[in-house]
């Protein structure tokens, strides 16, 4: 057997796929209808919607495999469909030496023909896959795979979906739904390793839109990109409001805080000179995390902005 290896952008690729926070959630009819079509359309016992975690692969829709919610990401087949674009097919697997031995394949549910599409994140990433799953070895025709890739494309707009509402629109940074979801999730887990996290948080003041007061569209648009480049990727970047930023910096000591921050202050001066006709101002706050004195994303983000009123 041959475990599936792990994509060059897993760390972007588990943070998209926890920012739609659908892991380990209810059944939804919007993607058990897919499964039961794909059954249906292919001639197929089992159809699934399947997002591989860190350890594991989850079915957020399971036809025709009751009973069974997740398995393990070393043995699974959509590990290996992630690492690819495009259909993934494994006629019969007793003649495929990565999954002759497999425990999915030598015991229940025991696969012999596997057929499937990654789904993809708005931003690129492969989250997982919609397969379909045989007992008995066979092939598919180019009718049925475009099947399955019609059916793979209406399952992956779903997740979208769900992305969507965790995103800013303007920005395509987390809006402060999607900031609150991670920020918690990595807050526990570098309370649990003893790491630490910094936050920072800036406020643009100007240069204000004279007809209806916001900020200008490319202020927002060039300071959120200067802000995305100078995190690392497992840092958490969002646009918490129509004025507010915010960064968490996991495992960065405050020399490299202060680093950060005098980065941000050179490039918006940069921008000031070299590109925008009217000045941006920006004000900047920080702070470390402490899990006695924030007890929720929420306190630390009040916290952090209302330290830019004395700024």
């Amino acid at each position: 057997m041959k475990a599936p290896g792990k994509p060059h952008n897993e760390e972007k690729r588990l943070a998209a796929l926890s920012l739609l926070n659908i892991l380990d959630t209810p059944a939804e009819e919007r993607f058990d209808r897919l499964t039961r079509l794909a059954c249906k359309m292919l001639n197929t016992p089992v159809a699934l919607v399947s997002l591989v975690a860190d350890d594991r692969q989850w079915f957020k829709s399971s036809a025709g495999l009751e009973g069974v919610e997740e398995t393990p990401r070393d043995i699974s087949f959509c590990g290996h469909t992630i690492l690819q674009d495009g259909v993934f097919i494994v006629n019969d697997t007793l003649k495929d030496e990565r999954f002759v031995d497999n425990p999915l394949v030598v015991h229940a549910p025991n696969i012999r023909f596997y057929a499937a599409f990654p789904l993809y994140a708005v931003t690129g990433e492969r989250l997982g896959a919609f397969c379909v799953v045989d007992q008995q070895p066979r092939d598919l025709s180019s009718d049925e795979i475009e099947t399955l890739e019609d059916l793979a494309r209406i399952a992956e707009r779903e997740l979208c979906a769900s992305y969507l509402a965790t995103t800013d629109e303007t920005t395509g940074l987390c809006n402060r739904s999607g900031f609150e979801l991670l920020a918690d999730k990595l807050m526990h887990a570098c309370a649990r390793s003893d790491v630490p996290i910094s936050a920072v948080f800036f406020r643009l003041t100007a240069p204000i839109d004279g007809e209806d007061g916001t900020l200008t569209p490319d202020v927002i648009s060039l300071f959120s990109q200067k802000l995305a480049a100078a995190c690392r990727e497992a840092d958490l970047v969002a646009r918490i409001d129509d004025q507010h930023f915010g960064c968490l910096l996991n495992d960065c000591p405050y020399e490299q805080v202060a680093h950060f921050m005098r980065r941000i202050e050179h490039d918006v001066e940069q921008l000031n000179r070299e590109q925008l006709d009217k000045p941006m101002a920006m004000q900047s706050s920080w702070l470390a995390y402490n899990p006695v004195a924030h007890h929720s994303v929420g306190t630390l983000v009040q916290q952090g902005t209302e330290l830019l009123d004395v700024a």
